[in-house]
């Protein structure tokens, strides 16, 4: 039997149906080094020819905000079994299924945003009774930390099975909301904030609502942002939630970041960042897309994140991580760099949300994330700077970079 539910919104969850001017030079140099990026970037395309980087979203090679996927091309994706490439792990401690089986269910609905009615989609991935679609929330462990994503411009909210369903097996809940149909109007990226915000608030009405199947069961106070290309929209969504707004309701304990396209240039990054939450990026040697030297700097040059985890998977293109994006360029398969991805979100936000140590070590190098393909470099940093405040005497320093690939993109 199916309940009715007040509103005229929709849900599929089994038998219910829902409704529901400071650092001035700092700054300077940070706008050089964008400079000398976008200047070498140009200078040295990749191996297809295409240069790689851009200072300005407006330079968009590969479109961070490409068109969304056509009706069939979306189609064809969804039709593959959930588990097509699930199947394939090695040894890998953080690949491995956690304890919890993992449920997924979808939601579709409407809400206002700038005066404007548009669709609300989500696709809800959490640790759940047993397998399947539609199925119990779990309730041993439960309230379960939470993470919000938004997709990439080009893919769909919906292509994440690999990353997501691992996450959920780790007792971690993931909501993906559906920027595409509406969230594309002006002002652009204050819509893709707002996508964050109302997803977010959407979510908190549920888990108090006794007639709810996540009724209690989402932890508020272990919160992420997370999200692919454009969805670095969580950037902007982060600056609305503690530690950043003091008085706010939420704190945001994390953000990890696929591939991003942020929406701010570079020599804004010290101020605009600073004493933002810890961070995670994920980023590919072969990604085309415009903004690279934005989404890089960010994850080499950014200020206020402590810890900071970067994982530059050699051979991926900017949509290798999704499920049904463009392959140009990369050299690597979608298989592997879902393997890549997978094991560093998972570490990640078990350390995080779920206050798991054992991942420090594979976080910071000192185990391999992964025993098999493909090659993954990565840099890790957990204390604050060392700060020379006299010419007395030198200071200590020790710096970890990631070189970069020969004829492929730039890093620092």
């Amino acid at each position: 039997m199916s309940r009715p539910y007040a509103g005229n919104e929709s849900c599929r969850f089994g038998v219910y149906r829902w409704g529901s001017p400071r650092r001035v030079l700092l700054g300077a140099l940070l706008a050089a080094t964008s400079a000398a990026l976008t200047s070498y970037a140009h200078e040295h395309p990749n191996q297809s020819g295409v240069p790689n980087g851009g200072s300005s979203p407006s330079r968009w090679i590969e479109p961070c905000d490409g068109p969304p996927p056509s009706p069939e091309r979306i189609a064809e994706v969804n039709r593959r079994p959930i588990r097509e490439v699930i199947m394939d792990d090695r040894d890998e401690p953080w690949l491995q299924f956690g304890p919890y089986p993992w449920g997924v269910t979808e939601y579709d609905g409407t809400v206002e945003v700038f005066g404007d009615t548009v669709p609300h989609k989500l696709q809800i991935w959490y640790p759940a009774l047993e397998e399947g679609e539609d199925v119990p929330v779990a309730i041993d462990g439960a309230p379960f930390p939470v993470i919000f994503f938004e997709h990439a411009g080009g893919s769909y909210y919906t292509w994440y099975d690999y990353q997501f369903s691992r996450l959920a097996s780790h007792g971690i809940i993931v909501v993906s909301a559906n920027h595409d149909g509406g969230w594309h109007g002006s002002p652009l990226w204050d819509r893709h904030r707002e996508l964050f915000v109302v997803t977010i608030d959407l979510m908190a009405e549920w888990n108090d609502d006794p007639d709810s199947p996540f009724y209690a069961s989402v932890d508020f106070d272990r919160l992420a942002l997370s999200g692919h290309s454009h969805g670095a929209a969580a950037l902007l969504a982060m600056q609305l939630y503690r530690p950043m707004t003091p008085d706010a309701e939420y704190e945001v304990k994390s953000v990890c970041l696929l591939a991003p396209c942020p929406p701010d240039p570079i020599s804004s990054y010290l101020t605009l960042y600073a004493g933002m939450p810890p961070l995670q990026v994920i980023y590919g040697s072969r990604d085309s897309d415009g903004c690279v030297a934005w989404g890089q700097s960010i994850a080499v040059h950014e200020p206020g994140a402590r810890s900071k985890h970067y994982a530059y998977v050699i051979g991926a293109n900017h949509h290798v991580f999704d499920e049904g994006g463009s392959l140009t360029g990369a050299t690597i398969t979608r298989e592997e760099a879902f393997r890549a991805s997978a094991a560093s979100m998972v570490a990640f936000h078990a350390w995080m949300l779920n206050g798991d140590e054992s991942a420090l070590p594979y976080l910071r190098g000192d185990l391999p994330l992964l025993e098999g393909p493909p090659e993954v470099r990565y840099q890790f940093h957990d204390v604050e700077h060392a700060v020379v405040d006299s010419c007395e005497a030198l200071a200590p320093v020790h710096s970890v970079a990631i070189a970069g690939v020969p004829g492929q993109t730039f890093i620092n």
